[in-house]
Parts: structure tokens; sequence; C-alpha cells
């Protein structure tokens, strides 16, 4: 699966969206076929779709899977941790996209709160 998602960022980077695209899809088909429903280790290929579809200006598709992402993960975890971080990031990102700021800014504050909480428990330093 890892490699599968490499490859399609490979794609992407050389300019092939379209191949990208296709084998994100067939990346995430996978998951949803091995993976339990909320498995974590589905996050990263739907991320990564979701980029895609960034990249392609489809904004409200790709904040619509990262929302689902947070959903997904947080009923897994039952906490909010750096994967959930990272999903509101990229929500707020797609929110910036489509031009509602003042969403994209609430969310991102909430993707801020989440990583200083994270790193306060953890006893990191950025």
């Amino acid at each position: 699966m890892a490699v599968a998602t490499a490859v399609a960022a490979y794609l992407h980077q050389l300019g092939d969206l379209n191949s990208s695209l296709i084998m994100l899809e067939q990346i995430t088909a996978g998951c949803e076929a091995l993976l339990a429903p909320n498995d974590p280790l589905q996050m990263d290929p739907f991320k990564e779709y979701a980029d895609r579809l960034a990249d392609e200006g489809h904004f409200g598709e790709a904040e619509a899977i990262c929302r689902e992402l947070i959903k997904i993960h947080f009923a897994a975890s039952g906490k909010i941790d750096h994967n959930i971080a990272s999903s509101f990031l990229q929500v707020g990102s797609m929110l910036t996209n489509k031009g509602e700021h003042e969403e994209a800014r609430l969310v991102l504050r909430q993707a801020l709160e989440f990583y200083e909480s994270e790193q306060s428990t953890s006893g990191a330093v950025l």
C-alpha cells in the first residue's frame, strides 16, 4: 500500500495527474476491502487522494474526504492525535482554496491547538 501510494505521488510529480488519481482510487478501494472500516491505516491513501483532488481544483470533494477521515480516525482511536490534526490542516487548506477564509481560520486554529496539546503531553519541542 505504501509503495503504491509513493508511485501515485511520483506520477503526480511527473505531471501525470490522471494516472495518479486512478492509482489512488484503486488503492483506496483496496484499503476499504482489506481493512476494517475505522482502521487508521486507511487514512494515508485517502489523504493522498484528497491532495490530488485538490491539485485538480476539486476542493469540495477533497474537503469532504478529509472531514470523513477525521470522523473515522477519531471513532477508531477515541483521541485527537497527529493524524487528526494533519487532517484538520488539510481541511483548512481546502477551505482557503474555496475562499471560505473565516471557516478556514477556525479549522486551522483547531489544528494548531491539537498540535500544541500533543506537544505539551509528549514533551516534544518544535
